[in-house]
C-alpha cells in the first residue's frame, strides 16, 4: 500500500504546538481594543457633542439672547461632567491595555475629578489628570531622541519599539528616564543659547524654532498644570492657582498642536494620531482661555462654555492616543512575525510497505 502525504507547512502547525501560546493574549487584546473602539463612537463621541453643543448654547442663549432655559442649562452641566467620565474611564482602559501607565493614571484621574468635582470646580479638578494624559504622546516624540536611542539601544527605523511595553513598570521607568533627559536638555540648550543671544532668543530657540520642541513643550506644561492645579486645590490662592493652571493649559494645548506637527528625521510621523493631536490642541487652546477669563470676571454660564469646550478637545486627545496605541499594537504584531524562526516546507513524503 502506498501512502502520499502532501505537501506539509509546519507554520500551519503552530496552531496546535507551543506557538498557541501567544495567541489568547494577541486574540483578546485586540478584541478588547475592537470593544473600546466601539464604546468610543457610541457613547463618548455623542457625550462629548452633546456637552459641547449644550454648553456653548447655554452661554451664547443667557448672554447674548438674554434667555434662561433650564433645560439645557442642566442638560449642560450634567452632560459635562459625565463627558469627563465617560472620557477618563475609555482612555484609562485603553491604556491599561496597552500597559501604559502615564496614560492609565491621567485619564483615570480625570475621571475621579468628574465625579468630585461640580460645574464650577470640575475644569481645575481635571489639572492634575491633564498634565499627566499628555505624557503618552510625549513617549511617542521621546523615542526619536538621540539620548533616548542611546540609553535604549534603539536602531533607525526601529524607534517604535520604544512604545512597546513589556508592563506597567516598563512604561513608567520609561516616563521618568523620557522626562530626565527632557529636562537636561532644556536646561543644557536654555544655558547655551542665553550665553549667545540673551534670554528671549533662548526662549525661541528651546521652546518655539529649536529641534525637539513637541517633547520640551509638553514636559513644561505638564510642571506648570500640576503646579497650578495643587495651588488651586491645596491653598486659598484659588485665582492665583486657576490662572497657572490655565496659562499651562494654553501652552499644554499649543504644544498638542507642536506634536499634531512632529516628524522624524526621515520625514515620517512621530505618531499615528498626529492630525488628531492638532484638533485637541486647537479646541483645549479655547477651553482653557475661556476659563481663564471666567475666573477673572465671572461672567455667567462662561464655566459651562469652558468645560464643554475642553470636552471637545478631549475627545480628540482620546482618538488620538488610541490611535497610536493602534498602531503601536500592530507594529507589535508585525515584529512577532518577523522575529518568527523561517519553517522550512517539508516536501511531500511517499511511504510503502
Amino acid at each position: 500500500m502506498t501512502l502520499s502525504v502532501g505537501q506539509l507547512n509546519p507554520a500551519s502547525m503552530l496552531l496546535s504546538t507551543g506557538g498557541t501560546k501567544s495567541q489568547p493574549d494577541t486574540f483578546s487584546k485586540e478584541k478588547l481594543q475592537e470593544s473600546l473602539d466601539t464604546a468610543f463612537k457610541t457613547v463618548v463621541m455623542p457625550v462629548s457633542a452633546v456637552s459641547t453643543i449644550s454648553s456653548l448654547s447655554s452661554f451664547i442663549m443667557t448672554n447674548v439672547f438674554k434667555i434662561e432655559n433650564e433645560f439645557v442649562d442642566k442638560l449642560a452641566s450634567i452632560t459635562n461632567r459625565l463627558a469627563y467620565f465617560v472620557n477618563g474611564i475609555y482612555g484609562g482602559t485603553d491604556n491599561a491595555v496597552s500597559k501604559n501607565t502615564p496614560g492609565t493614571v491621567g485619564y483615570s484621574l480625570v475621571a475621579l475629578a468628574s465625579v468630585m468635582g461640580d460645574k464650577d470646580t470640575v475644569y481645575q479638578l481635571k489639572g492634575p489628570g491633564s498634565s499627566i494624559d499628555q505624557l503618552p504622546g510625549m513617549l511617542e516624540d521621546v523615542a526619536y531622541n538621540p539620548k533616548i536611542k542611546e540609553i535604549y539601544k534603539l536602531e533607525d527605523g526601529k524607534e517604535k519599539t520604544f512604545n512597546k511595553y513589556k508592563g506597567f513598570w516598563d512604561s513608567l521607568e520609561k516616563t521618568f528616564t523620557s522626562f530626565r533627559v527632557v529636562c537636561v536638555d532644556i536646561a543644557k540648550d536654555f544655558f547655551n543659547e542665553t550665553k549667545s543671544g540673551g534670554i528671549i532668543n533662548a526662549f525661541k530657540k528651546v521652546f518655539i524654532s529649536g529641534e525637539r520642541t513637541a517633547e520640551k513643550n509638553l514636559v513644561v506644561s505638564s510642571l506648570g498644570l500640576m503646579l497650578g492645579s495643587l495651588l488651586y486645590i491645596g491653598t486659598g490662592f484659588k485665582k492665583l492657582g486657576s490662572s497657572i493652571r490655565d496659562l499651562s493649559g494654553m501652552h499644554a494645548d499649543l504644544s498638542l498642536w507642536n506634536k499634531g506637527s512632529s516628524h522624524s528625521q526621515d520625514g515620517k510621523a512621530t505618531g499615528a494620531g498626529n492630525l488628531k493631536y492638532k484638533f485637541s490642541g486647537i479646541l483645549y487652546t479655547l477651553g482653557s482661555a475661556v476659563d481663564l477669563i471666567y475666573r477673572w470676571t465671572g461672567l455667567d454660564k462662561l464655566e459651562l462654555a469652558a468645560v464643554g469646550l475642553d470636552n471637545a478637545g478631549f475627545m480628540f486627545m482620546n482618538w488620538a492616543n488610541a490611535t497610536d496605541n493602534r498602531a503601536n499594537s500592530k507594529n507589535e504584531k508585525t515584529q512577532k512575525v518577523e522575529n518568527q524562526p523561517a519553517i522550512p516546507q517539508i516536501a511531500a513524503v511517499s511511504a510503502v510497505t
